[in-house]
């Protein structure tokens, strides 16, 4: 049966995670190297700015993993209003938990909480590629995470600007992850919460796109 537009996508994870916009996902998809809940990414010396050296790959717990909208009211704004999303293994994490978890926190890091923070400048349209040629952006071939990168360009391409954006990433018709996005983003920023025990395990993402801070009164949508 096909998916409502309306509905959040689900999907498998088998283990690993790539995350982040298009061009983190590519470089994920290129490193050898994995983020993890034990440590916070090392700063770059950028001038003005804090930005971390993220790998966009992880361990993640394996398992069906599903959406909630984040809705927030806020003092500047009367109506409320879709801020993001969590994304999580229904199997290990809660996402009433994680959110408070993330929003006690705010716009900071705890690896006592198994929290990693990811900053404005970490990702999206502040990152750049690094090192990696820009023509593998166009290269195609069946291996599963070029297949996803491509559909990912295509949905890209078949939005318009500043639209809700909520799909599957499909493999051989079946889901293996999600493309989400915000009308009217900006600034995003990011939690990833790892697993209390296996602590390179990733279980769930915090998702802000309106760059609220996760500040206000929020609450979660399926």
């Amino acid at each position: 049966m096909a998916q409502s537009k309306n509905e959040c996508p689900s999907f498998n994870c088998s283990g690993k995670l790539l995350w982040g916009q298009l061009h983190c996902i590519l470089e994920g998809l290129l490193s050898k190297d994995e983020d993890s809940g034990c440590v916070i990414p090392e700063a770059e010396p950028t001038g003005t700015i804090l930005q971390r050296n993220f790998k966009y790959k992880v361990k993640a717990f394996p398992g069906r993993w599903e959406v909630k909208e984040l809705v927030v009211q806020t003092e500047w704004k009367e109506e409320p209003f879709l801020a993001g999303f969590i994304i999580y293994c229904n199997e290990v994490a809660k996402p009433a938990d994680v959110l408070k978890t993330c929003s006690e926190l705010g716009m900071t890091s705890d690896v006592s909480k198994n929290v990693i923070y990811v900053n404005r400048y970490d990702w999206s349209w502040a990152h750049d590629l690094g090192d990696a040629p820009e023509e593998l952006l166009f290269d195609a071939n069946e291996e599963d995470g070029w297949s996803v990168i491509n559909q990912f360009k295509e949905n890209l391409a078949a939005q318009k600007d500043n639209s809700l954006i909520k799909e599957a990433l499909l493999v051989d018709n079946k889901p293996v992850g999600v493309h989400l996005a915000c009308p009217h983003t900006e600034y995003e920023l990011g939690w990833l919460v790892f697993h209390p025990i296996k602590r390179d395990e990733l279980i769930a993402i915090v998702y802000d796109g309106a760059y609220t801070g996760l500040e206000g009164n929020i609450s979660l949508v399926d």
